[in-house]
């Protein structure tokens, strides 16, 4: 199917790289934390016991090597149907590993996760999140390869990019507030019980 090149491209366009630059982001900002704490992270992917002593320093590597992969692909590539795939099972396999553990009640570790990501304990709102990232690349990957998207300068690209970092700035800030109030409002309902 073929837009028009009119409104409804721009807005696609627009779109397009908001979302491919900010998933790129969310990777490669979970790159830098699991190098910046590589003991803490090698240590949540101890806690979900799955694998054995001597594979968590690979399976670690494999993991930072495919985060680096996913967002070196987003900046500067054309997603196709093998790196969505790819993306896809692994992050399959991420919520397998998270859901075996909150079945077996093993929560109360780390996710792994890393950068604006992490989270202290595991939940099921961590396997929607996954989930929405693979709906996000499956979507990124049919727009790119519908003819729907305009060709754009690279100053647009990079006016984008930066809007995508502002973005995720925004998030990390509101997210970081509300689990403020959530702490606050815990200690204030801990008095009345």
């Amino acid at each position: 199917m073929v837009f028009d090149k009119g409104g409804i491209s721009i807005i696609l366009t627009v779109l397009f790289y908001l979302g491919e630059f900010s998933l790129g982001l969310v990777f490669l900002f979970s790159v830098f934390d699991k190098i910046k704490n590589t003991g803490r992270h090698i240590n949540s992917l101890r806690e979900y016991r799955i694998l054995s002593e001597n594979l968590i320093t690979i399976g670690f590597t494999l993991v930072i090597l495919f985060e680096v992969m996913i967002s070196f692909i987003l900046f500067f590539w054309h997603l196709n149907l093998f790196i969505v795939i790819i993306c896809g099972v692994v992050l399959l396999l991420f919520s397998i590993a998270v859901i075996k553990n909150i079945i077996t009640g093993n929560t109360n570790i780390s996710c792994g996760c890393g950068g604006i990501l992490e989270n202290d304990t595991l939940h099921f709102g961590i396997i929607y999140r996954n989930i929405f990232m693979i709906l996000v690349i499956s979507i990124l990957f049919i727009v790119e390869h519908n003819n729907i998207l305009l060709n754009i300068t690279l100053w647009v690209k990079l006016l984008i990019f930066l809007t995508s970092i502002s973005l995720i700035f925004i998030i990390i800030i509101i997210g970081k507030e509300f689990n403020r109030l959530i702490t606050k409002r815990n200690v204030i309902l801990k008095y009345f019980n």
